[in-house]
């Protein structure tokens, strides 16, 4: 349950930061549409690899990813104009 909030939370507290300003935008808030098509890619990786690695190792790394992808959408998508 934790991997669907906390990457959009990562992306939320990227949005409101300092970092955002002057760089996005209302139009920028597609940007999590692009953290969630990630979520049943690595849930496919976790039926591939079965299992090979424990549950809970592989939820750490599948949260981690997740919230890495998170902030790469937020630092690679340029502005858009609304």
């Amino acid at each position: 349950m934790s991997g669907l909030v906390i990457p959009f939370c990562v992306w939320v507290l990227l949005m409101l930061s300092p970092l955002s300003t002057g760089r996005k935008s209302l139009s920028n808030m597609g940007e999590p549409i692009c953290i969630s098509f990630a979520m049943p890619v690595l849930a496919l990786l976790r039926v591939c690899l079965g299992r090979r690695i424990s549950e809970s190792v592989y939820a750490a790394c599948f949260i981690t990813a997740l919230c890495m992808v998170a902030a790469a959408v937020f630092f690679m998508v340029p502005f858009l104009p609304e």
